[in-house]
């Protein structure tokens, strides 16, 4: 599911962005959120389609990976 946005991204807004999902992917890769919190977070990369239901925490860090890659290639 690929849609452009009609309003870009200001690149302030995408680097601290890029730093947001850095940092979920290190607390995902260290164990360091409690499992409420990678259930949510779980369910709402599954929302948007990012992983399949029931992906596991390597999966999770993956997608945010993939995401944050995503990012920084808007920013230039």
């Amino acid at each position: 599911m690929q849609h452009s946005c009609a309003r870009p991204l200001d690149v302030d807004d995408a680097v601290a962005l890029v730093a947001v999902l850095a940092t979920l992917e290190g607390l995902l890769a260290s164990r360091g959120l409690p499992d409420r919190e990678v259930d949510l977070l779980r369910r709402s990369l599954e929302q948007g389609g990012g992983v399949l239901p029931g992906a596991d925490l390597d999966e999770l860090a993956t997608a945010l990976s993939a995401l944050n890659e995503r990012l920084r290639g808007t920013i230039g």
